[in-house]
This record gives structure tokens, C-alpha cells and sequence, in this order.
């Protein structure tokens, strides 16, 4: 029997909330919380009775609409605990990213190089692929944990414009996206060891292009972890020239 004043969970049934739901995202539902639309931030409480907004501007180092809804979190949590909105901008602005989490570590020859290696999952690496649809020549695979790949393999059809395939996963992969429902599947190939795979993606990329370190899997087998498979790819990349 569904429990009054709740919201809806699996099966139907709703749960009892003992505290206030406020909503973020980048479009504005009209209810309370933060919403991010373009560069302007709208916070609302009191069922409509407080509002307010700012202008943010965010920064290089915060890329892709996952990102930005973090960010409107953030302020909606912020500001319900009594943070003035006029200070956001600011600490927005001397905020560092931390390593292997999208990150931009070189540009060469024309192309971008990113270490997003802390995705181990394959949502993580989809929303990567979001950020970068249509310019993505992508290193993808690794350590096999039994997860669902196939939302990844559907990903990369929609958004990559090539992939490099690693590790135990690799074989799988290349199945799904052989037998993807959403199109065909991009150029592909299969690496036996990351500085190939390394290789193989910058052949296959082109100016314009970013070549993005994004597996969707865990590290284990070819790398002591995420930092190390990180790490590899930066040094890889920072040293990377392109043919005279």
C-alpha cells in the first residue's frame, strides 16, 4: 500500500521522507532547488517563496553536462546551508580538478589528449563519450567484472568516431558493437598491450580529434591500478609528437 506524502519507488511503492527534496540539473523544473541553465544559476525554496540567481562562469577543468550538474548540486547544497550565491563564481573559480578524471593532459598535432582512467564503469565512460560526441577516438576495455557492457558499446556507436579496444573485455566489446541495435559501429580495432593501443588510437585519429582514455573497466591486468594506467597515458601523450 503506497505510504502518504512519499515518492514513488521500485514495484510502486512509495517511502515516507522525513526531510525536504530540492532538484538540480541544467533545466529549470520550476520546483525548489538549483538549475543551471547556460551560465546562470536559478536556486528557489519555500515551495516558490525564496528565489534568486547568479551568473557562474565554469571553469576549463569542469567539462561535460554530468559536471554541470554537479555543480548545480553543489550551489543547491551550498545555499541551503547559508552560503551567499554571489561567492560561487569565486570558488568555482580556484577550484583544481583532481587527476584521471577527464582531464585534459596534452595538445598535439591538433588533437586533445584526456585522462578520464578513473572510469571504471561503463556509466562513466558514457558520460565522457557525451562530452566529447563525434571527435572521440577512444580507449576503451580492461579488467572483466561481469558488468553490462552493452550501454557502453551503444555509447560508442552513438558518440565515437573510433575505438581502441584492451584487455579481457576486449573480445566482448567488439561483439556488442558488431551487434549494436543503435548503428553501426565505429572503426575498431584490438590492442594487445596500452602502448599499442596508445598507438593505434593516434593513427586513427585526425586533427580536431580528441583521443580519450576512458575504459568503462577496471585496471587490473595490465595496470598496478587507475593512477598507473593514468599515468602511463599522460606520459605517453606529453610525449607524443606528430610526424614531420
Amino acid at each position: 500500500m503506497p505510504l502518504p506524502h512519499g515518492e514513488p519507488a521500485a514495484g510502486g511503492v512509495e517511502w515516507r521522507l522525513r526531510g525536504k527534496r530540492y532538484e538540480f540539473g541544467l533545466e529549470d523544473s520550476g520546483k525548489d532547488g538549483a538549475f543551471l541553465e547556460k551560465s546562470t544559476l536559478i536556486l528557489r525554496k519555500g515551495g516558490g517563496r525564496i528565489e534568486d540567481c547568479v551568473s557562474l562562469s565554469l571553469p576549463s577543468q569542469l567539462p561535460g553536462h554530468h559536471n554541470h550538474c554537479n555543480v548545480s548540486a553543489a550551489c543547491c547544497a551550498a545555499w541551503l546551508a547559508g552560503v551567499p550565491p554571489t561567492s560561487f563564481s569565486a570558488a568555482l573559480g580556484s577550484w583544481r580538478a583532481l587527476p584521471h578524471r577527464l582531464q585534459c593532459v596534452a595538445e598535439r598535432g591538433g588533437r586533445q589528449f584526456w585522462n578520464d582512467s578513473i572510469a571504471t564503469t561503463p556509466e562513466s565512460a558514457i558520460a565522457a563519450l557525451q562530452h566529447a560526441s563525434g571527435r572521440a577516438v577512444l580507449l576503451a576495455g580492461g579488467y572483466d567484472k561481469g558488468q553490462n557492457l552493452q550501454p557502453l558499446a551503444d555509447a560508442i556507436c552513438r558518440h565515437a568516431r573510433g575505438v581502441i579496444l584492451m584487455g579481457q573485455t576486449a573480445d566482448v566489446l567488439q561483439h556488442q558493437l558488431q551487434n549494436s541495435s543503435v548503428g553501426p559501429a565505429p572503426q575498431t580495432q584490438i590492442a594487445p598491450d596500452f602502448s599499442t593501443a596508445f598507438r593505434l588510437a593516434v593513427e586513427m585519429s585526425r586533427p580536431g580529434d580528441m583521443v580519450l582514455l576512458s575504459p568503462g573497466c577496471a585496471s587490473y591486468g595490465w595496470f598496478r591500478d587507475y593512477r598507473d594506467r593514468g599515468d602511463q597515458f599522460t606520459r605517453m601523450a606529453q610525449e607524443w609528437s606528430p610526424p614531420a
